[in-house]
């Protein structure tokens, strides 16, 4: 949210050297609501905790390079 608030008031992102070869798994909204469904129709999900990634493995510096060159 943060990322996509600095794009729509035209600011660019520069990350800390250190910052920008840590990987993070980004991950599309729907893919949140399916889980979200998913755990609500199932009894042994209540209660319990999720981790919920995306396929691909971005570094920070990717994704925002490629916000960058927008």
């Amino acid at each position: 949210y943060i990322v996509i608030k600095f794009f729509r008031r035209g600011q660019k992102i520069t990350l800390i050297e250190d910052f920008k070869s840590n990987p993070s798994n980004f991950v599309y909204v729907d893919d949140v609501c399916r889980a979200i469904e998913i755990s609500i129709l199932n009894d042994q999900a209540y209660n319990q905790d999720f981790n919920i990634n995306g396929e691909k493995e971005l570094t920070w510096e990717k994704l925002i390079g490629g916000f960058n060159k927008i």
